[in-house]
């Protein structure tokens, strides 16, 4: 068992108490803030169009995370996904000036793996334009702007990326074979292998399902690849059916073969709200990253994904 939490009481009064005179808790799929809701049509960051200044260098993969579990957020992220089933892969990116804000708070961390929690705020006056309110006070979202022409390569083709009408970049591809893949810009170029996703070791769901409460979950996989890292996240139906759930997991680390959950974070997981239908299922990666060295606002990803299906007390419904 981990190092001990406060006491799982305290902890779930410390979520369902408001912060604040004034503060409401969330009643629907959607959390309730004063002025707007966190979902994609109200959060549209301000896309201004400005170029800025392009990074520069070039990198191949290479493991600089680190043994410890990486939670930070580029504000230059592109991802390239493989369905090698599918005969596809998909590349999804954009670059801001800053962070998004966030309504959830990393509550306690224990090994790779984080708590986090929420709880829905108003504030006075009301937010205006697409602001949203968090913790009683009104933050922004970030500007996009446009890396111009980007230049993608992978075994089995290639072609030139320009940003949407919202400064994004998306394509898909046809891709029969394994190898790396390229992101090329102005001044620099990233190069990262593609990847397969983790291959459970077991029924995971069968291993949450029979867990006493209070005890960690071993999640175990039969094929870790050295040098990637993997990622983990669990919520419950709010957060299925995108809204934020007042308990949600979050776990990454490199490849080592087993993630362990820490069973109060799993407790409080599983106290949440399941009322809803079509919920229970949890998502997991596998991936490599670059950035040019001594960059940390731009990253190029190659990641497969995967996803395992559990809900508290599903074999009485």
């Amino acid at each position: 068992m981990s190092p001990t939490l406060p006491p799982l009481f305290a902890l779930l009064a410390l979520l369902t108490l408001p912060a604040c005179t004034g503060e409401t808790t969330p009643s629907d799929d959607t959390a309730t803030t004063d002025d707007t809701s966190a979902t994609d049509d109200t959060n549209t960051p301000d896309d201004t169009g400005d170029t800025a200044p392009p990074p520069s260098g070039s990198a191949n993969y290479t493991d600089t995370l680190g043994p410890e579990p990486d939670f930070s957020e580029p504000h230059g992220r592109f991802l390239v996904e493989w369905w090698l089933q599918y005969g596809e892969l998909s590349l999804s990116g954009s670059a801001s000036d800053g962070p998004s804000p966030h309504f959830q708070t990393e509550s306690h961390r224990t090994g790779s793996c984080r708590l986090l929690t929420y709880t829905a705020s108003t504030c006075e006056p009301a937010c205006s334009g697409g602001d949203v309110c968090i913790d009683g006070t009104c933050e922004s979202y970030p500007s996009r702007y446009t890396l111009g022409t980007l230049d993608w390569s992978w075994p089995d083709g290639g072609e030139s990326l320009t940003p949407d009408g919202t400064l994004s970049y998306f394509s898909n591809g046809d891709a029969q074979n394994h190898g790396e893949t390229t992101l090329t810009g102005e001044a620099w170029s990233l190069t990262a292998p593609s990847v397969e996703t983790l291959t459970p070791d077991g029924d995971w769901d069968a291993l949450m399902s029979s867990r006493p409460r209070g005890e960690d979950a071993t999640l175990r996989w039969t094929d870790p690849v050295e040098g990637a890292r993997v990622r983990l996240y669990m919520t419950d139906c709010v957060g299925s059916h995108g809204g934020i759930g007042a308990a949600e997991i979050e776990c990454e680390g490199p490849d080592s073969g087993e993630l362990v959950i820490d069973g109060a974070f799993l407790d409080l997981l599983e106290d949440g709200d399941w009322s809803r239908g079509e919920c229970g299922v949890h998502d997991y990666s596998r991936y490599f990253a670059a950035a040019p060295e001594g960059e940390h606002t731009l990253r190029f990803e190659s990641a497969a994904r995967g996803q395992f299906f559990f809900r508290p007390g599903w074999d009485t419904y």
